[in-house]
């Protein structure tokens, strides 16, 4: 069977059938959505009355109602994972456990906590597992014990996750409201019964292309052009030689990088030349003077208080201890913790600068103490006496050295007392990590832990938060996407940054480019890819490593 036009004209033409009804377009998510109805529009002609949701938004504003009316509160990811945490914490502790209590740290909770939504996404509650469903009897006896008490637990405290909600969807939509979604579409087993549920027979499936990562992807690789450079500089350098040599408008170019690391490269050299870019990811939280901030006050806190830590982060002016109506500057206070010779140790900062006076370059040992106080002693004095005020303010009690929550609420207090605010992107982060520190306080987290495991969960958390996400492309600007969300914004000039030799045989299956050969025809085994009307224009360049 033929199939009529390309997948944005099919879906064109299903959101124009009946105008004045609502069209909700399932996605995978809101950046492929929205770039969707953005080409569609650029490129065919406007729409109206549509809108783009994801199954998880758009299952949840059917049953946000409901779920007050029944005093049900609905966690994520982060709740879900401390509810598992507590679970094998309290299962470790029988002495025929499968896990012991000294491997409950975070690569193998994290793990347990993935295998049981899973299980949630599937369907499957703990009364349906088996033992015999496992290779392993003793894993799975563990398993279905732990799912069990995840469920006891969200009834207990009336709380309940995405996949709970399945019992919770109405009968069906209003009747001027239509589904639209393409075909095939990656959703869970619960995902899809949720949105039969609620469709009551009225969505539309539209046949969809291949992903560009999919091995019948229909992207004209006839227009590749590979290139080689020596790292990642020089890799991303050549990109932008060609970009700014080609003179190719930035808003048609997408970027598409492995990992945060080339993306941190491109942030660099674009900062430099002065080209603006957006990035659908995002970049790392240390990217910004609130994330350096919280990474220098974890790396302090783990070296044991090692002065020269304190003093980068005043130098950087990623905090301040400046004080307005004394006239102390930042600069006072590094001087002060430079001469202090504090080195490290919580006492050595009380000793030192709560001593008769802080030592200076040129200090005599032997200085009588009856010697006429100068001007800059007394302003010596001063500053000595403000750093020993905020002692109190700055290092964490024992309640915070011994969580995961204690710590991050240590590191928010410090952030909002101390930290630089220079930014909107710092603001931002601010307020996430107090979101954060409040949905910590409704968890379940263990109110002691091991310094280091402490340390490993306060990190993982800070290192999962992201600065300047841009999930669509904006005008005038480089768009920078990863494999997980690239080739969908419809740019007309692709490069593919990060593919070396090496991993050759590891992507092969993912970018077709690797498993073809060129496309003249002059290396045997190769077929002349398909040539998709929407991607058409598209160019593609592909640096190797």
């Amino acid at each position: 069977m033929k199939i009529v036009g390309t997948f944005l004209e099919r879906l064109y033409d299903a959101i124009r059938r009946e105008p004045f009804r609502r069209k909700i377009v399932i996605a995978p998510s809101y950046i492929e959505g929205q770039s969707w109805l953005m080409r569609i529009c650029r490129e065919l002609g406007p729409v109206m009355n549509v809108e783009v949701q994801t199954v998880q938004s758009f299952v949840r504003s059917q049953v946000q109602f409901s779920l007050y009316q029944q005093g049900l509160t609905l966690i994520g990811e982060q709740r879900s994972f401390w509810i598992i945490h507590h679970v094998m914490e309290q299962m470790a502790s029988k002495p025929d456990s499968y896990i012991a209590v000294d491997q409950v740290k975070p690569g193998i909770a994290m793990h347990v906590h993935q295998a049981i939504m899973d299980l949630r996404r599937a369907g499957v509650s703990a009364g349906e597992l088996r033992d015999d469903h496992f290779m392993s009897q003793q894993k799975g006896s563990y398993v279905r014990k732990v799912l069990s008490a995840y469920e006891r637990f969200l009834n207990q405290r009336s709380w309940i996750d995405f996949s709970g909600l399945l019992s919770h969807i109405p009968t069906q939509l209003p009747e001027n409201v239509e589904l639209i979604l393409p075909d095939p579409m990656p959703l869970s087993p619960v995902s899809a019964r949720m949105l039969e549920r609620l469709s009551n027979g009225r969505m539309t499936r539209i046949i969809a292309v291949s992903s560009f990562t999919d091995v019948q992807s229909t992207m004209p690789f006839g227009k590749v052009q590979f290139y080689h450079a020596t790292g990642r500089l020089a890799e991303v350098r050549e990109a932008l030689r060609r970009i700014i040599q080609g003179r190719m408008p930035l808003d048609e170019v997408e970027m598409i990088v492995p990992d945060e690391e080339y993306a941190l490269v491109i942030s660099t050299m674009c900062a430099s030349f002065g080209i603006p870019c957006s990035y659908a990811d995002g970049l790392p939280v240390i990217t910004s003077g609130m994330g350096r901030a919280a990474h220098f006050l974890l790396n302090w806190l783990e070296s044991g208080y090692q002065v020269r830590q304190l003093v980068l982060m005043l130098q950087q002016q990623l905090i301040t201890f400046s004080d307005r109506d004394q006239g102390i500057t930042n600069a006072d206070c590094i001087r002060a913790l430079e001469k202090s010779g504090i080195g490290w140790g919580k006492e050595r900062y009380i000793k030192l600068l709560g001593s008769g006076h802080v030592r200076f370059q040129g200090d005599a040992d032997e200085r009588p103490e009856e010697r006429e106080r100068t001007e800059q002693q007394q302003r010596d004095d001063d500053i000595k006496k403000h750093l020993t005020n905020l002692l109190g303010e700055l290092f964490p009690d024992e309640a915070a050295l011994s969580s995961p929550k204690g710590i991050w609420g240590w590191l928010v207090n410090i952030l909002d007392r101390f930290g630089v605010c220079g930014t909107e992107e710092d603001a931002i982060v601010l307020q996430e990590m107090k979101g954060i520190a409040k949905e910590l306080q409704e968890c379940p987290v263990p109110d002691s832990m091991p310094f280091q495991q402490m340390f490993l969960y306060a990190r993982d958390m800070l290192q999962e938060l992201r600065v300047g996400v841009q999930r669509l492309p904006k005008p005038g600007f480089l768009y920078i996407s990863s494999l997980a969300n690239g080739g969908s914004a419809g740019e007309n000039i692709r490069f593919f940054s990060g593919w070396m030799n090496s991993r050759g045989p590891g992507i092969s299956g993912k970018i077709p480019c690797f498993s073809m050969k060129s496309a003249d025809g002059s290396m045997p085994g190769f077929k002349q890819p398909c040539r998709d009307k929407e991607i058409g224009n598209a160019f593609v360049m592909v640096g190797l490593g």
